[in-house]
């Protein structure tokens, strides 16, 4: 049988484990002109082994010496072991590298490591500096999963030492001019009023102030169309650290220290059967992100990472951060279906919003 790049003759002695991987794989296809890479042999240590208390050993190209054996119950793990133990003692002509790849000025750093050591954050925070992460695309590599095994190698031999190689990059983005998230395309005219939102604690008929030396954040949740209608929406907001392109966390001593800064916030839409509805949050100034955002009576459980719109608000200042549309389930790009948020300004109908 072939699967994947190698085709693979395998024999037993016993019928069992031969019949279980030839029903497991039977939609595999044979090696290419009938010849296989590699050979696994299934077989007994003993002659009298074959039939009393059945022991399987694995042979083949490329074995381990003293292996212990396996019952014959687990002849069909046994066989995928022996396909397994060749590509990894016989494939030593290749290198494999699980890693991530960033570039900036025309040099490339290849980040090598281990599942979870922290390659992906590690590209994330080099984004943030102005790096770019590189990485076959998707149709490339659906391309090259369909090639022969000759295509296969061609096609690495022509990548190895080659002035340019064709693929995508994605870029760090930290502001608010960025395409509508998920590539929406939403109606966003609304003739009614929005609704404005100031705290509990505060009277709606007196007029908006700002203590010396405070800031506000101004966010919209708009509900143009019958998919967003109804639908209530969250937005998380988190303080950021321009210089050390992180988040800012609150102390522990905070209370002691008497810390009053504006570290991370949640706005909650307050009424979902509002076309439109403004939230006024009064925060310290400096720099901020907006952190994530999910549609529906649900808890945040994305994160923008360090690609979070970013934006900065001075004292005495009201930063205008747009509207947010709650979809949970309208039609993507693909074709697909899911939840989605999209974003939106409108100055227009914020300011006519806070006159009122």
């Amino acid at each position: 049988m072939r699967i994947g790049p190698a085709g693979f003759r395998v024999g037993s002695d016993w019928r069992r484990p031969i019949a279980e991987l030839e029903n497991l794989y039977r939609d595999y296809p044979k090696p290419e002109d009938g010849v296989p890479d590699f050979t696994v042999r299934l077989f007994a240590a003993r002659p009298w082994r074959r039939f009393v208390r059945p022991a399987v050993m694995i042979g083949g190209d490329f074995t381990i010496p003293d292996a212990a054996p396996l019952p014959l119950d687990l002849g069909l793990l046994a066989a995928e072991m022996g396909m397994n133990l060749q590509m990894a003692l016989a494939q030593r002509r290749y290198l494999l590298l699980h890693a991530s790849c960033v570039e900036r000025n025309g040099r490339a750093v290849l980040m090598t490591g281990e599942s979870g050591a922290g390659k992906s954050t590690l590209a994330a925070l080099m984004m943030a500096r102005g790096w770019r992460l590189v990485e076959v695309s998707d149709a490339e590599a659906a391309r090259v999963g369909t090639m022969s095994d000759a295509d296969r190698s061609a096609y690495f031999n022509g990548i190895v030492g080659a002035a340019e190689v064709q693929g995508k990059t994605t870029v760090w983005h930290n502001g608010f001019a960025e395409p509508v998230p998920y590539g929406l395309r939403k109606p966003v005219a609304i003739a009614a009023p929005g609704g404005l939102v100031t705290g509990k604690k505060v009277d709606p008929k007196v007029p908006v102030t700002l203590e010396p030396g405070a800031a506000a954040i101004l966010i919209g949740f708009r509900r143009p169309d019958d998919e967003s209608a109804g639908k209530s929406a969250s937005v998380a907001i988190a303080r950021y650290d321009a210089a050390g392109s992180d988040l800012a966390y609150r102390p522990r001593d905070w209370k002691k220290t008497g810390d009053k800064t504006s570290y991370g916030l949640t706005v909650k839409s307050a009424d979902k059967k509002l076309p439109l509805e403004y939230h006024l949050i009064r925060v310290t100034p400096g720099d901020y992100v907006v952190a994530g955002a999910a549609p529906g009576a649900v808890a945040i459980t994305n994160s923008f990472c360090l690609g979070a719109p970013r934006f900065s608000v001075a004292a005495g200042e009201v930063a205008y951060l747009g509207e947010f549309a709650p979809y949970t389930t309208t039609a993507m790009p693909g074709g697909e279906r899911g939840p989605a948020m999209a974003w939106s300004r409108n100055e227009g109908d914020a300011r006519a919003t806070l006159a009122a």
